[in-house]
């Protein structure tokens, strides 16, 4: 799974919105629920973080502390 995870990290700037936000949102359930380890984010470069990976991050962290409010994001999105 977490090869699965960078991949799809590592062509985030060509995904479309609707899937970068419904796999920001399976990638905050399955930190929740403890199915990933936090090490999983090792391979982001926080530092130079484009547009998309910037979208695809706010709605991982909404998803993390306000799992509610990220259907908001999937409507919005959709």
């Amino acid at each position: 799974m977490n090869c699965a995870i960078w991949d799809f990290l590592k062509g985030l700037d060509s995904a479309p919105l609707p899937r970068a936000a419904n796999t920001a949102h399976l990638l905050a359930s399955l930190l929740l629920r403890g199915a990933l380890p936090i090490s999983v984010l090792k391979v982001v470069e926080w530092a130079r973080l484009s547009e998309a990976e910037e979208f695809f991050w706010q709605a991982t962290h909404l998803g993390l502390t306000a799992p509610d409010l990220l259907a908001v994001v999937r409507v919005t999105v959709e």
